[in-house]
Formats: structure tokens, C-alpha cells, sequence
């Protein structure tokens, strides 16, 4: 929260959290790139894709992140992801399974 994009930013509360509201969101040159989507599966869950590649090439990796189940997990079609991450970590509430 002392990065230099949050100086004098609005807090605004969630969940008893009180998170930095930024309007601006800067453009970072990178060679990777990242898409999103969020989609319900065949059993009414929520379903997050996540899609990371470099960019300049179509082999992508792509995760799976289901909520309510709290799993996660990835196509093992695609490329592996030990070759573009080194950590990839997630926080999900409580699951009673």
C-alpha cells in the first residue's frame, strides 16, 4: 500500500478490508500477457479462466479457478506453466467440502 500508485488514494471498505481506490490504471510494457474470463459451468458454479502467454507467440497456459469448490487447476493440453511462472498463489475462503 506505500507504492507511489496509491499515495493519497480514497480507501474503500470491503469485507472489513480497506482497499485503495485507483481510477488510473497504467499500461506496464511486459513480455507477457494476460487475459480473463468468468463463466458459469455445467453445475451453476462460477468459473475463472485465466490465460497467461509471451507475448508474440499463441502457446498460452491456462488456469481454472472454481470458487466454490476452491480448486484450482490447468489445462494440461497447453503449455506448461513452470515455463512462463515461477509461483502462482491464490487465497480462497474456507471450503467445507
Amino acid at each position: 500500500m506505500n507504492i507511489e500508485e496509491f499515495k493519497g488514494a480514497k480507501l474503500i471498505r470491503l469485507d472489513d478490508w480497506y482497499v485503495p481506490e485507483v481510477k488510473k490504471k497504467e499500461k506496464i510494457a511486459s513480455e507477457y500477457w494476460i487475459e480473463t474470463n468468468v463463466k458459469t459451468d455445467k453445475d451453476g458454479d462460477t468459473i475463472i479462466i485465466v490465460y497467461i502467454g509471451n507475448v508474440g507467440t499463441k502457446d498460452k497456459i491456462q488456469f481454472f479457478i472454481k470458487p466454490e469448490k476452491c480448486q484450482l487447476t490447468n489445462d494440461h493440453k497447453d503449455l506448461d506453466p513452470a515455463k512462463i511462472l515461477s509461483k502462482i498463489e491464490i487465497t480462497l475462503r474456507t471450503c467445507v467440502q
